[in-house]
């Protein structure tokens, strides 16, 4: 028998990528708004994020498995508007994905001007800002949250400016679609305006000028865009403190790291899952944590578990501090008795990419899922002939059907309820905390956030199930568990069910 060997791109775009361009200073463009070392992190954690669609192969020594992973890592290919050769340590952005992003870039510069002309009174001398991810939060709950804990945003004083999917004031909450323009909107005077519209357009052409002989420069143009207009907005000294958190983990602003920042930048780490390093097993990783949290520069970070913050304390030298994010065990309704396995699956990410003629799958993709889902369902239903077990299952979906494997997904789950009469689909909207508490087992897909409280928080016994078998078992917890094949989670499931 062939010993199976095991590639994982994720890790060796980790290695070529972030290393080359951290080490050989990729931005050429002079910025002195921002220390250049900071800015090429900020590079290469984008570009990082760019390509990284986890794709892990396993290769059984064949020709045509081996001679393709020459390809790879010998000749360039195209990914996402970029081409890349790993040989050559290089990237260049194609002149097509150079064009629509000129063409994106003006339009967005446009846009920005004229939106800051509208004139909006604020009452509030001072202004706290939350840039992170709001929208499936309660606003009410969201409010309540910063009254539960000691905060900036609980002075009545200065208006919170947050960004969210639609505009509406409550109390000293301003919730916004764009809650950088209402910053300026508000809080700028007519001139202020005027003088920042022409930096603005100064700025765009200076940088098109700059990009024609250095088209990479151009994918980063927004960044380097926002960070000037923070800067104007840095010198009013109108900012108290700004939150970012792990829903924009992507995104973290250029801005953040202004040299003279006038303000205070915190991070909420409002779920554990990025704590673990999605890694392979028998895969050299190259770098100790996920890239993405290279680029957070925050004075401080908070977290709801003392489990957490040891985590984070070897990872960051910045102050770590606990943060209630949500009520736990308030307020939970009692559900009847009985025996509760609850299912949590996550989104599903790009399912393939064609690189060099070969479709390569990343880790997220509907053929895990469905596997994720069927192998837990047929583990219950083995072992429900001798205990009476009720399912639950709650989908974390943004329900976009636009996508053709998102309608086959759902179509999927709705095959298995009418397969299995116990079987029960949640709304998403549900209070997640509400079903966990009330589950005797609850098994999760690798890493997403349910598994982590019900472990962490509720001391339940939780499971991250892994379809693949190709994950590094990176928890460490009692009473959280990696289980990666049927025969075992059914054993599990057999020995910790009780009521």
């Amino acid at each position: 028998m062939v010993k199976m060997k095991y590639y994982n791109l994720f890790n060796y775009f980790e290695f070529k990528y972030f290393n080359f361009i951290k080490k050989n200073k990729l931005n050429k463009f002079k910025f002195n708004e921002i220390e250049n070392k900071k800015i090429n992190v900020f590079f290469a954690q984008k570009i990082y994020s760019l390509f990284r669609f986890s794709a892990h192969l396993a290769v059984s020594g064949s020709k045509d498995q081996n001679d393709y992973f020459k390809k790879i890592f010998s000749n360039e290919f195209r990914f996402k508007g970029f081409k890349i050769n790993l040989k050559k340590k290089t990237f260049n952005i194609t002149f097509s994905n150079y064009l629509k992003l000129l063409i994106k870039n003006i339009f967005i510069t446009l846009q920005f001007t004229l939106k800051i002309l509208i004139f909006k009174k604020s009452g509030y001398k001072k202004v706290n800002l939350y840039i992170g991810g709001t929208q499936r939060i309660d606003r009410l709950n969201f409010i309540k949250m910063f009254e539960n804990n000691k905060s900036e945003f609980n002075d009545k004083k200065c208006e919170n400016i947050v960004f969210a999917n639609q505009n509406i004031k409550l109390r000293n909450y301003s919730f916004c679609k764009d809650p950088i323009v209402y910053l300026i909107c508000a809080h700028f005077t007519l001139f202020e305006k005027i003088r920042l519209i022409f930096l603005i357009n100064f700025f765009f052409i200076k940088f098109f000028l700059f990009s024609v002989n250095n088209r990479n420069h151009f994918f980063f143009y927004t960044d380097f865009l926002f960070t000037k207009i923070f800067s104007e907005i840095n010198k009013k000294n109108i900012i108290h403190c700004v939150i970012s958190d792990i829903s924009n983990f992507n995104h973290m602003p250029l801005w953040s790291v202004l040299k003279n920042k006038k303000f205070k930048f915190y991070f909420f780490w409002n779920t554990h899952n990025p704590l673990f390093k999605m890694q392979i097993k028998k895969a050299k990783s190259f770098v100790k944590r996920e890239i993405k949290t290279l680029f957070i520069f925050a004075d401080k970070i908070y977290i709801d578990s003392e489990k957490g913050k040891r985590i984070l304390r070897t990872l960051f030298t910045t102050k770590i501090l606990k943060f209630n994010f949500f009520d736990y065990k308030k307020n939970l309704k009692k559900k009847k008795k009985g025996l509760i396995i609850s299912i949590f699956d996550t989104n599903l990410v790009e399912t393939e990419r064609d690189i060099l003629g070969k479709k390569v799958r990343g880790y997220w993709n509907i053929h895990n899922m469905k596997k994720f889902i069927n192998d837990v369902l047929n583990s219950v239903y083995y072992v429900q002939k001798q205990k009476k077990i009720k399912i639950q299952i709650l989908l974390k979906r943004k329900f976009n059907h636009s996508f053709p494997f998102e309608i086959e997904y759902q179509k999927f789950l709705k095959k298995c309820a009418k397969k299995y009469s116990n079987l029960m689909i949640i709304d998403p909207k549900k209070n997640l905390e509400e079903i966990i508490s009330n589950s005797n087992i609850v098994i999760s897909y690798p890493w997403t956030n349910p598994s982590f409280i019900s472990g962490i928080i509720y001391k339940k016994k939780s499971v991250f199930y892994d379809p693949t078998n190709t994950l590094e078992n990176v928890i460490k917890n009692n009473n959280i568990s990696l289980i990666q094949n049927a025969k075992s989670l059914t054993k599990y499931i057999s020995t910790n069910l009780k009521n």
